[in-house]
């Protein structure tokens, strides 16, 4: 995914995006959730007893008739917030310690990397968020919402052990496992990481396949496509 441009001043006042933003926002408090800014688009979170939530709608394309979004969620351990000397008072989705696109946990055929709502049928798309948030997001977070089930989703792999940026989804999960359940269950979480990781090192060359078989599709040169350490498609198992 192309990371998205910061919006500028002028495009968080267009008419259209405060009334998305609003309407977004109304769904969200009634799970909890607050509105805060993000430098390109809006966000909720939450506050729970052990993690904090993020939903984060980034702008792709805003137009008088249309808005188009794409959705992210970043979950937040408190323990291992503690560990840092300060979040700056500011929550960007993807420095979250579990990270992923809504896109990537959704099931083929209905999930797609943008959402767009139409002036022309404003209601009906602001319901279909409501109801994408009551069908999907809330249960893809109700899973990631103690330390556990963080610990348990990265030690399991697959897509919704979220993406690594960073390179420390090992490490957190071993000293959130050590914090929450003690030395044996920390011993238990590196094997298993461990697993995971030598998983996706054996699976890199058939993701960077296909993603050059899809990019050889397209109308321009697949060749900047560089076999690296840090490509995100390793992060997916």
């Amino acid at each position: 995914m192309s990371r998205v441009k910061p919006m500028p001043d002028e495009a968080q006042a267009d008419p259209l995006w405060v009334r998305f933003s609003t309407g977004l926002s109304d769904i969200w408090l009634r799970h909890g959730f607050r509105p805060i800014p993000t430098s390109s688009g809006v966000g909720v979170l939450r506050d729970l007893a052990e993690t904090t939530q993020l939903v984060a709608y980034d702008v792709g394309d805003l137009t008088p008739e249309h808005v188009t979004v794409s959705i992210e969620l970043g979950v937040w351990s408190h323990r291992l917030l503690k560990m840092r000397t300060s979040t700056g008072g500011d929550w960007h989705v993807r420095d979250a310690h579990w990270w992923n696109v809504l896109a990537d946990l959704m099931p083929g055929e209905t999930g797609h990397l943008w959402w767009t709502v139409m002036i022309a049928n404003f209601e009906v798309g602001i319901s279909s968020h409501a109801e994408l948030a009551e069908t999907t997001i809330l249960p893809i977070l109700g899973n990631l919402d103690t330390d556990a089930a963080l610990v348990k989703a990265w030690r399991s792999g697959g897509r919704m052990a979220g993406l690594d940026r960073r390179g420390d989804r090992g490490t957190n999960a071993v000293r959130l496992a050590e914090m929450a359940g003690g030395p044996k269950l920390a011993q238990a979480v590196a094997h298993d990481m461990e697993v995971v990781a030598e998983r996706a090192r054996r699976n890199r060359p058939v993701a960077v396949a296909k993603i050059r078989q899809l990019l050889e599709s397209l109308p321009f040169d697949a060749e900047f496509i560089e076999a690296s350490p840090d490509d995100e498609a390793t992060n997916k198992t």
